[in-house]
């Protein structure tokens, strides 16, 4: 009996990339991207152990791939806006006097002193959206989706801490 081996399946169209800022005290500065073949690129940037560049330094195993992309939809990541926030009512605010109608849309204003900012990246089937996240306020999801990038990329033994 000749038995096939199983075919490897397609890379996932999918990566997700998460960069943390340096800040006023000596926070990691490091970008590190999971891409859908779950080839792993590290960059370390600043206060890490591992500076430079580590190019598909470990690969994620493809079922924890899935459970990433899971979590990327539990957070309603392609819902938020540019700061994380999710606007419910995406709707302009619209009122009309006589034959003239104006709308506008309410805008948010940010302002956050020295915390420790990321940016999360997702690129999926041809789609991408990045969040800048300042940790002023939670923002259930984010956090946990930065926690588990950073658990599946192995980047604590590459800070050093």
């Amino acid at each position: 009996m000749n038995s096939v081996p199983a075919s490897e399946p397609a890379p996932m169209r999918f990566s997700i990339t998460l960069e943390r800022m340096d800040c006023f005290a000596d926070c990691p500065a490091y970008k590190v991207t999971i891409h859908g073949n779950g080839k792993v690129d590290w960059e370390g940037i600043e206060n890490v152990m591992t500076m430079g560049r580590l190019d598909g330094k470990s690969v994620v195993p493809r079922n924890k791939l899935e459970k990433l992309a899971r979590q990327v939809d539990a957070a309603r990541f392609f819902d938020r806006n540019h700061f994380g926030e999710i606007n419910e009512d995406l709707r302009p605010q619209c009122s009309t006097t006589g034959s003239t109608t104006t709308c506008s849309f309410s805008s948010v204003s940010h302002f956050c002193s020295d915390t420790v900012h990321a940016r999360l990246t997702v690129s999926r089937n041809g789609r991408t959206h990045d969040i800048n996240n300042d940790h002023c306020d939670a923002k259930p999801g984010l956090d946990e989706l930065e926690d588990m990038v950073d658990r599946l990329a192995g980047t604590a033994e590459l800070i050093g801490r």
